[in-house]
């Protein structure tokens, strides 16, 4: 990934965005960018280092969820089945989410 985005891949493009007939094929499973992939993963250090990257958490998928939905979701869903250390991987997720969601709003009250 970190090879992808030095040579100019953008961040914050939702899969298949530039390709309206697949999105629009798929657009119903929540076709999201490579934050929100990470978060439904639980893969803290690919979200932090996206976060680090530039990602922006305010962006919806194509049905509206944000990756911090994405990761709540799977944290919930992932409880329900018993797993626990992915409930803990998908939960340190959140925290850094709602860490960056945290730093967009006081950015935003500024202006």
């Amino acid at each position: 990934m970190k090879y992808l985005l030095d040579q100019g891949a953008e961040i914050n493009a939702r899969k298949w965005e530039d390709h309206p007939e697949t999105w629009e094929n798929f657009e119903m499973l929540g076709l999201g960018t490579a934050l929100h992939y990470a978060a439904r993963n639980g893969d803290s250090k690919t979200v932090s280092f996206l976060l680090d990257r530039g990602a922006r958490v305010e962006i919806g998928d194509s049905i509206g969820e944000t990756p911090l939905g994405n990761a709540r979701w799977c944290c919930e869903n992932n409880l329900k089945d018993g797993d626990d250390t992915k409930k803990q991987e998908h939960q340190q997720c959140i925290a850094l989410l709602v860490g960056a969601e945290s730093k967009l709003r006081t950015i935003n009250a500024r202006m």
